[in-house]
């Protein structure tokens, strides 16, 4: 859904631009682990500018927490950033990265980031595939292993809205949805998990054993710990 301007005020940050030699060398364990000012240095100085939400006249938060928390960045060709500040960005799905109180700035390559963590949270970048082609988006990572869950967060934006007979008018708003859940069995497209049916089209043969704990243990797969506690009985009897 398109924002219009007069209801937000636009904030140009500059993205990141990774050489692409940082990332086409393969190397063979984690290679070095480098600073937040060595991270700053891998930026393109004619980057582009885009446009990235800001509070302005709209209620709610576009992210997950407003607060930078000190965190980690691993990427594919394993090398480690550490003590960068980081916020994730649910409604432009961006992690962004604060380089002073008055600038951030947002990661454009996330298929180069194998791991990205802030604080406790550990997000990754993964494809999925429907009806309306290839969406990429992060996911956080739940519960590790050769089964993984994951979890997307939702949020839409909402228009405000004028008297109408005994309704007030509202404000225009970013509201939270429930989290949507996948599974990712090795490094396949991760599968969205909603009910039991699901385990039959994930696990196939193998669902009727996981299907069995779920009802031992009395477990609802919409329920994130009950999920977790699933992905761990699957990844502990493989």
């Amino acid at each position: 859904m398109k924002i219009k301007l007069s209801l937000i005020q636009i904030l140009f940050s500059v993205v990141i631009l990774f050489p692409v030699s940082l990332f086409g060398q393969e190397t063979s364990g984690l290679s070095s682990t480098q600073t937040f000012d060595d991270f700053l240095s891998l930026v393109n100085k004619g980057s582009i500018k885009r446009a990235i939400l800001t509070e302005g006249d709209i209620k709610g938060s576009p992210n997950l927490n407003d607060n930078f928390i000190l965190g980690t960045i691993l990427t594919n060709n394993k090398i480690k950033y550490v003590d960068v500040p980081l916020r994730y960005n649910i409604y432009n799905d961006d992690i962004e990265f604060e380089v002073d109180k008055d600038t951030y700035l947002a990661i454009s390559n996330p298929m180069s980031m194998k791991e990205i963590c802030i604080g406790d949270d550990v997000f990754i970048y993964a494809i999925k595939r429907n009806k309306k082609g290839d969406q990429f988006g992060y996911y956080q990572l739940l519960q590790k292993g050769k089964v993984q869950l994951l979890s997307r967060y939702n949020i839409v934006f909402k228009e405000a809205t004028t008297t109408t007979g005994y309704k007030a008018p509202e404000p225009a708003k970013l509201e939270r949805n429930s989290n949507t859940y996948y599974l990712q069995i090795g490094t396949d497209e991760p599968q969205e998990i909603s009910g039991k049916k699901d385990i039959q089209t994930i696990f196939g043969s193998e669902s009727p054993k996981m299907e069995a704990f779920i009802k031992k243990e009395k477990l609802n797969v919409r329920k994130e710990a009950d999920l977790i506690e699933l992905v761990k009985f699957i990844n502990e009897s493989k």
